[in-house]
């Protein structure tokens, strides 16, 4: 009788510690399993919060209207600078981006803010960009011309500039790409003079314009500014007698003063004629001047850039 007890009581005994082993392995298997669970949501919280890359597009502008399409601007380099206004990256976007209107991704995942400056059309050989590091900042960034004691030594490329600040709440929030303008920055001139044999009974001699204006360069925020600079414009007598010169892109300026010149005398200038005026030009126009050698004055026609200039001479 003793020994069934004795049995009984083992069995109770092996009954119980292996309830409290299962107990023990579910608890460990539980614990794992909230361990588990705890990873993946740390996991997929941080999927969730993944920063999502800044994205814009291009749209190119002259004189207020969208020319993207039209495929005047050939590249495109973009400087970024994050919320404090400090230089991250610079950035070049091909023709085909800007004509397809592609989204272009910047990642910059560690500000909250940044400002892209875009400048269009710039060639080694006429323009200076601000070398920029770590250290350089928004103000710094400035596209300068090319010049030699205050000659340039080449006339502008066809220069865009835009500028536009992205919020990282816009980001999130935007179901579109915001729209990055880019707008013309360069003017053009188109000269001519007529009455050369007259004035001077030939139309033998070295001929050149010189084109002085106050503009030099265009800094981060788009504004033309700068030292004065002046062009030389070779010119060349046509089948016609008209002494013609290749057409001119200047920067905008308020203050233009063009000059002709023979074997490097000064012989016509734009500030003595009889109908002497200020002549301004600004940017995505083009002038066409006609200067009357013998009688001393000058014509203006302003028109849009690109557009076909026809005069008609009566008589």
């Amino acid at each position: 009788m003793k020994k069934n007890t004795l049995s009984k009581g083992l069995v109770g005994a092996w009954l119980i510690a292996t309830i409290l082993a299962f107990t023990a392995c579910s608890s460990d298997d539980s614990n794992m399993e909230y361990i588990q669970k705890d990873n993946n949501v740390t996991a997929s919280t941080g999927t969730s919060t993944s920063v999502s890359p800044y994205t814009l597009t291009l749209q190119a502008v002259s004189k207020g209207k969208d020319i993207t399409t039209k495929g005047d601007v050939e590249n495109v380099t973009l400087f970024v600078f994050d919320e404090n206004y400090n230089y991250l990256e610079t950035k070049t976007i091909d023709k085909s981006t800007v004509l397809n209107r592609r989204t272009i991704s910047i990642a910059a995942n560690a500000t909250d803010k940044i400002t892209v400056v875009a400048y269009a059309g710039l060639t080694n050989n006429k323009e200076e960009v601000s070398s920029l590091n770590q250290n350089s900042i928004l103000t710094d960034l400035r596209v300068q011309l090319k010049q030699n004691n205050g000659q340039v030594t080449n006339s502008p490329s066809d220069l865009f500039h835009g500028q536009l600040s992205i919020d990282r709440a816009s980001v999130t929030r935007a179901e579109e790409a915001p729209v990055l303008s880019i707008e013309r920055k360069v003017a053009e001139l188109s000269l001519t003079t007529t009455g050369i044999a007259t004035k001077f009974g030939t139309t033998s001699g070295d001929f050149y314009y010189k084109i002085k204006t106050s503009s030099s360069m265009v800094n981060y925020n788009g504004e033309i500014a700068g030292e004065e600079v002046e062009y030389i414009l070779p010119a060349t007598m046509n089948a016609n007698g008209k002494l013609t010169a290749d057409h001119l892109a200047i920067l905008p300026s308020d203050d233009v003063t063009i000059e002709l010149y023979r074997d490097d005398i000064l012989v016509l200038s734009s500030k003595n004629l009889k109908n002497t005026q200020e002549l301004s030009v600004s940017a995505s126009e083009q002038l066409d001047i006609v200067f009357d050698a013998t009688k001393a004055n000058l014509s203006l026609i302003v028109a849009a850039w690109g557009q076909v200039i026809n005069r008609v001479t009566v008589g």
